[in-house]
């Protein structure tokens, strides 16, 4: 049996609903032109009470379970935020635990969702952003920390264990576009020449010119714009360089002074954790799109996109790092712990030749276009169900192209071009000609689905698995917190009269479900 799970970040279930029930339908029609038999949704931003009414939400759609573990945080105002969501064929599922931490600050936000499929379990992860202060690095931290507790004590159990979901991490400096690695300075002035000369020349260049790009940068300030957005004209900040014929601007404009600056920030940056500072990146650590912009407007000299890419080829090898994905160092070894204690990132199993191949993409800057995004969608494998990844079919990629080159990726990413970047009128994304919505549609394979940018600013990932068909009873009353959408049916089946006892028999037998008890912390 090949059984074909699809996580992906909606962004929003009712809006994406809305969207696949005016062009296919139904949402049963779109599982099936996909072949899914296990969907697991990341930011749903529902609520229980929405959920009473299961129709608007597809929570009754025909042959399949769902399962739902909405934010429920005290503020009335975070109701409805997060929320993740698990789909699966009818038969496949045990049991469903959404209190997976065991602690109402973690599973409140409605970030976990664990389900048992007797041969694995799945845990359906929206991890949190920490992209808006320290207090919610340390939220992030101890979020992850608890997910691997919790992954370590399963296997420990026996279980083979899934973690499917958006971690909100891009692993390497190739799982983000170029103009977002963060380079390592002082790393890459203390570096040996390397192999390939461009490379060397471009090394060369940061040599050079550094001094003179630290003083500028020493120097900077910002400046407001107005600038077109979805909701109309708006103030933005530029972060701002003393130049040879006056000031220049780098970076991205952004909603406030201090993020602009941040392009700037040259300082090393330090938190306090478990009660001593860790440092999370040292001195003179620079994105590689303002890197080169300084170069270009500060000193003349210029490199190509093609001398970008082989740059952060060629220095992420490199020991150092002297470059990273721009996510924060401790999240990424978070990450690369969790994968070195036998589970795998199956991505790259297949496709680790591949470029450009990211999931999520700045909707509102209308990135998804050019393929500016970032790799931070994963389905992580234990080690014991290795073996039975399939590949499946190829990624999506134009006729004649290389899959593996960024000239497919953007391909991809644009249905070859079909999709348009969305109007700054508030219009929002137009629609496309058909054959653009039909270009999801490929053979199940372990990989990417590129749905289209109305349904969301990330796109589907996808893994094969081949096992042994096995049919599984769900256990209804263990499973039912997880499922508010079928308490008033159990409620009236309850209350129905009952009609007289049939003869005793003999139970189904029944998979033990997942033990209700987190497991305990692993050092």
């Amino acid at each position: 049996m090949d059984l074909h799970i699809v996580s992906w970040n909606v962004a929003g279930w009712a809006r994406t609903l809305a969207f696949i029930r005016k062009f296919h339908g139904s949402l049963e029609a779109w599982l099936a032109r996909h072949k899914v038999d296990i969907l697991c949704l990341q930011e749903v931003k529902t609520s229980d009470a929405k959920l009473a009414d299961p129709g608007p939400l597809g929570a009754n759609a025909a042959g399949m379970d769902s399962f739902w573990a909405p934010c429920r945080g005290q503020a009335a105002a975070a109701r409805g935020f997060n929320g993740v969501a698990t789909f699966a064929r009818k038969g496949l599922t045990i049991d469903a635990q959404r209190d997976i931490f065991g602690d109402p600050e973690l599973d409140h936000e409605g970030r976990a969702l664990l389900t048992d499929h007797g041969q694995f379990v799945l845990i359906n992860v929206y991890v949190p952003n920490d992209g808006s202060g320290p207090g919610r690095l340390l939220y992030k931290i101890k979020f992850l920390r608890r997910l691997a507790d919790i992954v370590a004590g399963l296997r420990a159990a026996g279980r083979a264990v899934i973690v499917a979901g958006d971690l909100n991490i891009s692993r390497r400096a190739l799982d983000a576009h170029h103009a977002r690695v963060v380079v390592d300075v002082n790393a890459l002035l203390a570096a040996p020449p390397v192999a390939v000369e461009r490379v060397n020349t471009m090394f060369s260049h940061v040599r050079e010119h550094w001094p003179a790009l630290a003083q500028a940068l020493a120097a900077a300030c910002t400046t407001e714009i107005v600038v077109n957005t979805p909701n109309g004209r708006a103030a933005r900040y530029r972060c701002s360089l003393p130049g040879p014929g006056g000031r220049v601007t780098v970076g991205l404009p952004q909603e406030a002074p201090e993020y602009a600056m941040y392009y700037a920030n040259m300082t090393a940056s330090v938190i306090d954790l478990d009660g001593a500072p860790v440092a999370l990146h040292g001195e003179n650590n620079i994105r590689l799109g303002v890197l080169e912009e300084c170069l270009r407007k500060l000193v003349d000299v210029t490199w190509t996109e093609e001398m970008l890419r082989e740059f952060v080829e060629v220095a992420g090898a490199l020991p150092g790092p002297i470059v990273r994905s721009g996510s924060t160092s401790l999240n990424v070894q978070w990450l690369e712990a969790l994968i070195a204690t036998g589970m795998e990132d199956s991505f790259l199993r297949y496709h680790g030749a591949a470029r450009d191949r990211f999931t999520c993409w700045d909707q509102y800057k209308n990135r998804r276009y050019a393929n500016e995004g970032a790799r931070i969608d994963y389905i992580l494998v234990d080690a014991a169900l290795a073996d039975a990844l399939r590949p499946g079919g190829a990624l999506p990629a134009g006729p004649g192209m290389d899959p593996n080159s960024p000239q497919a990726a953007l391909w991809a990413a644009t249905a070859g071009g079909l999709w348009a970047a969305a109007p700054f009128d508030g219009s929002g994304i137009a629609d496309a000609p058909e054959r653009a919505y039909e270009a999801q549609f490929q053979p199940p394979h372990t990989g990417i689905i590129y749905t289209p940018p109305q349904y969301s600013d990330h796109i589907g990932i996808s893994i094969i698995l081949h096992l042994d068909a096995r049919d599984v009873v769900l256990n209804a009353k263990s499973a039912l917190a997880t499922q508010p959408h079928m308490r008033q049916l159990r409620m009236s089946a309850f209350l129905r009269p009952q009609a007289a006892a049939a003869p005793p028999s003999v139970p189904p037998a029944v998979p033990p479900a997942v033990p209700s008890a987190v497991p305990p912390t692993v050092p």
